[in-house]
């Protein structure tokens, strides 16, 4: 329960110092766009992607720690685990190989592999499909770069909120990458 309540809290933590980062890498991203430099702004974009998935797949953690806190006194009189256990559970592993900066998750994944065995938390922490892993978590902590026009409706979006009279068609020339519809 301890170590649970702590994840939460580091959590807390964790999440004020992303969404700082995430909010200046969008002011950033906004001068660069109004600055026209847009290699380096393609590039900033990656990365803010990369920190709002992280800040997303945070949010679930907290929300898996929280169901767990709930259902405590059912883990601790029961082996079984129903869906929302199981499922809370399982992406907590998986989070715990994927999040270096929650060092408390590796304890919760050393306690839920005793309590529900080893083949089941390496089945989480490798993403099996009967593992019951939460799929948008799964997404939320992928290490894989967003789609080129995924990258680009975000630059619109940040010129949009910052006010930009921008282009896309303009990236697409510098960068050689032409989308099938401008946005």
């Amino acid at each position: 329960k301890v170590l649970v309540k702590i994840v939460i809290s580091r959590l807390k933590l964790l999440r004020n110092k992303r969404s700082i980062r995430i909010r200046q890498a969008r002011l950033d991203i906004a001068q660069l766009l109004g600055n026209r430099q847009y290699q380096s702004c393609f590039k900033r974009v990656e990365f803010l992607f990369k920190e709002q998935n992280l800040l997303d797949g945070y949010d679930m953690v907290d929300n898996f720690c929280e169901c767990i806190l709930k259902r405590l006194s059912y883990i601790r009189r029961h082996k079984d685990r129903p869906q929302d256990i199981n499922e809370g559970v399982s992406s907590l592993i998986y989070a715990s190989a994927r999040c270096a900066d929650l060092p408390e998750l590796q304890c919760l994944r050393s306690l839920f592999a005793k309590r529900y065995g080893h083949e089941f938390a390496y089945a989480a922490v490798e993403s099996h499909p009967d593992s019951c892993v939460s799929q948008q978590i799964i997404e939320q902590l992928s290490v894989r770069l967003p789609a080129h026009d995924l990258k680009l409706k975000l630059m619109k979006d940040i010129a949009i909120e910052f006010d930009l009279q921008w282009d896309s068609s303009n990236i697409e020339t510098e960068l050689g990458e032409p989308s099938k519809n401008s946005l």
